[in-house]
Formats: structure tokens, C-alpha cells, sequence
């Protein structure tokens, strides 16, 4: 039987469309055709233990400004939690607007298929998110995403629709405004209200777009609460992500590097990130902020990627290697998300 939540005064019926990720890539698949199968493909065969470089990144993770409007209590932007960063944060950065269009531009061209607005930060907080989003599609980018905490979605309900963005991830991580206080601070009904006025939204417009994720990060401090979180998104979000905690205290040094790993990392074989000052990294994880490849003011992305810093990097990580690596693969836990 249906069940049914009031959102605005009307009610918002629960209704399954996917059973996991695979049938969200199947369904993308045959909205957007031949170009979104043969990214997921790539994507797939750079998932495995196949050394061969493809000529350009299949995804980009972009960091829009160095400063985010939560602070929560896995994230290393609080710093009264993480005291042993090996890196700047919070320096207020913010990324370069042409440079990044023409790094746009010079990766669609070199085969890069995806991009995620925001990455290290909240992405809604940037002024030109959606003209970015808007912009990388008329290139011919085929994927997009922003990961937000969802505080701000009610501004932004028109752009959401109409800059073709692929995918919505809203983190949330609580089932209750206390835990969600403890985890994230204020805001627990905010997002949760302004994400059911998305979903009602897009029932209203009939609209395939965007795919709708929330993500819970799995922790001491909201366990009691995690299936009553599932229970209640289940049907109403295209997919619920249940990701594993990454526990940026640890630091490589206190890392017993005889243990197994618990995840092999593709990351360099896939993607980079850049950062709002321009610099670029080999992965989507905080710890790669102390793996600074070449900066996007100074060199092309290509470049970047075709380096011998990056091949050093991956020679290290193939190998176990690098500190870094190695003990981000043993206990921080392995990287979720499509």
C-alpha cells in the first residue's frame, strides 16, 4: 500500500522507481542514449585491475570555493575535530570562472564524460553553479552531479529542473533533528522539507530529471536510527546510498600498513579532482589534498593527467607504496557513490 507524507499542504505519493544502482544506469541509459552507456562502460572497465590509462579522466570532481555553510563531524572542514590535517582548509578560495570553463571546454575534447559540482564543499553556496551546469551540457558533458546538504535547494527549485542536471545526492545522515544536530548542526527540517518540495516538484513537472539520491554516512552516533532512515526515504528518492565512514582523525603514521587493505583504489585510473585554488589531485578523497599533481593556472588538465607525477602516483599506490594510499585503503574506509 502507498503511503503518503503531506508536503505544502499536498500530499506526496511513494512510489518505487529504481531497485538499485544498476537499474538507475539502465534508466539513464535509455534517456540519454549510446553516450551515457558507453561512459558507464568506461567507467566499469576503469574499475578493474587493468593498468592501461585511458587518454583523459572519465569523471571530474570540482571543488567551486574552499568553504562550505555546515560543518560537520566527519569532514575535515572541522577542524576542532580533525586537528592533524597535513593541509590547509577553509582558506576561502574560490574557483577561477573562465579557467574552469576552458578546462571544461579542453576536457570534453580529450573524452572526459562526467563532472561533480562541488566535491569537497556545498556547491549551492557558488553563484554560477547552474550557468556551469548549463554550459558543460551544451559542450556535451553527459553526466552531471552536485553532492549538497540541501540547505539551500529551495532557492534554486527552477535551475534544478532546467539546467539539465543528471543527478541530485542530498546528504542528510540523521532520521531525527537531534541527531542530525549532533552529526550537522541546524537544519534538520529545512532539508528534509525543501528535498520532499523537490520531489513534489518534479512530480508536478513529470520530469525524468534529475535522479534523486540521499546518502546516509554510517556512524556510532546515528546507527539506532539508520533503518527507520531507510525505511522512510525507500520510495520516495530514487536510490537511499548507505556509505562507510572515512575517519579523517587517522593519519598514515598510525597505521598498521601490514594489514590487509579493504578496498582497492581505481581512483587515478578514473578521475581527478580540482581544488578552488586550482590545484588537482588524483582523487576525490580529502587525504589526496596532500598529492597536489600541477595546478590548472599553470598547466593543462591534459597535461595534468599524461604527467609523470601522476604515473609516479600511480606506480605508488599499484605497488602500496605511498603512505598516503596505503592508509587511506586500510582505514578510511572505501569511497561510495556512482
Amino acid at each position: 500500500m502507498d503511503k503518503e507524507l503531506a508536503v505544502g499542504g499536498e500530499k506526496l505519493s511513494r512510489t518505487n522507481r529504481f531497485k538499485g544502482v544498476n537499474e538507475v544506469d539502465q534508466y539513464l541509459s535509455n534517456l540519454l542514449g549510446e553516450n551515457y552507456s558507453n561512459y558507464r562502460r568506461e567507467w566499469a572497465r576503469t574499475s578493474q585491475q587493468d593498468q592501461s590509462v585511458p587518454q583523459a579522466p572519465v569523471h571530474l570532481d570540482i571543488e567551486m570555493q574552499d568553504f562550505c555553510n555546515q560543518s560537520c563531524v566527519m569532514c575535515p572542514r572541522n577542524t576542532d575535530v580533525h586537528t592533524n590535517l597535513s593541509y590547509n582548509i577553509n582558506e576561502r578560495h574560490v574557483i577561477d570562472l573562465d579557467r574552469l570553463k576552458q578546462v571544461v571546454s579542453d576536457s570534453i575534447s580529450a573524452g572526459v564524460m562526467s563532472l561533480n559540482f562541488g566535491a569537497f564543499s556545498e556547491p549551492l553556496i557558488h553563484k554560477d553553479l547552474w550557468n556551469l551546469i548549463r554550459f558543460s551540457h551544451s559542450k556535451g558533458i553527459i553526466d552531471t552531479r552536485i553532492i549538497t546538504n540541501g540547505l539551500l535547494l529551495n532557492r534554486w527549485k527552477n535551475e534544478i529542473f532546467e539546467s539539465g542536471l543528471v543527478n541530485l545526492f542530498v546528504s542528510i545522515d540523521a532520521f531525527t533533528e537531534d541527531t542530525y544536530q549532533q552529526i550537522r548542526g541546524k537544519g534538520f527540517n529545512k532539508v528534509v522539507a525543501n528535498l520532499l518540495e523537490v520531489i513534489k516538484e518534479r512530480e508536478l513537472r513529470a520530469s525524468a530529471l534529475p535522479i534523486i539520491r540521499v546518502s546516509w554516512v554510517d556512524m556510532g552516533i546515528n546507527k539506532h536510527e539508520k533503518q527507520k532512515f531507510i525505511d522512510y526515504w525507500t520510495g520516495l528518492v530514487d536510490h537511499v546510498d548507505i556509505q562507510t565512514w572515512s575517519d579523517f582523525t587517522n593519519v598514515p603514521i598510525n597505521v598498521d600498513l601490514s594489514e590487509p587493505k579493504i578496498f582497492e583504489c581505481r581512483s587515478p585510473w578514473q578521475r581527478l579532482s580540482i581544488l578552488a585554488n586550482g590545484d588537482v589531485l588524483p582523487c576525490c578523497d580529502f587525504n589526496g589534498r596532500s598529492l597536489v599533481l600541477g595546478n590548472i593556472q599553470e598547466q593543462s588538465l591534459q597535461d595534468i593527467w599524461q604527467s609523470e607525477r601522476l604515473a609516479e602516483v600511480r606506480e605508488n599506490l599499484s605497488s602500496d607504496k605511498s603512505p598516503i594510499c596505503a592508509a587511506c585503503q586500510r582505514c578510511q574506509g572505501a569511497p561510495t557513490g556512482r
